[in-house]
């Protein structure tokens, strides 16, 4: 089981998109064999998404509670992974802390694990009508015999 876990924990560090959160979460909370409190962070995060994820744009406040569960599950799993590990007793496996599974790291962390996954476009400043005017003046008129 803990292989699966570490299957899963893999795949959550590198979804880039609400879509495969859905399809990851709707994979574990579908499992039987997965422990009972990540599939309940999975379903969190199905009805989260259930009702938006069809969509082409969804409410910002929606996704964010979305990218929160997501978060709550990878907690959940990275949970269920180290007492998995630490309750094996064949010595093939070493206990670990959290921080050293695959998704600590904060270099390989996907848009939607980051603390702000979106920034806001910057806005151009627009020119006054003076500006526009002075830049349209300022190139030199070349006038050729044939229109003078």
């Amino acid at each position: 089981m803990t292989d699966l876990h570490m299957t899963w924990i893999r795949a959550a560090a590198t979804v880039a998109s609400y879509r495969r959160m859905y399809r990851l979460a709707e994979e574990i909370a579908a499992h039987d064999g997965a422990d009972k409190s990540v599939r309940r962070a999975a379903r969190r995060i199905l009805r989260c998404l259930e009702q938006v994820i069809d969509l082409p744009i969804a409410e910002g406040a929606k996704l964010a509670r979305a990218v929160q569960r997501f978060r709550e599950l990878r907690a959940e799993l990275d949970r269920v992974v180290v007492l998995l590990d630490a309750s094996d007793t064949s010595g093939d496996r070493d206990a670990r802390d959290p921080g050293s599974l695959p998704f600590a790291s904060a270099d390989t962390a996907s848009p939607l694990q980051q603390e702000a996954p979106f920034k806001t476009p910057k806005r151009r400043k627009r020119r006054s009508q003076g500006q526009a005017q002075q830049s349209c003046d300022s190139t030199p008129a070349t006038t050729s015999g044939a229109f003078s």
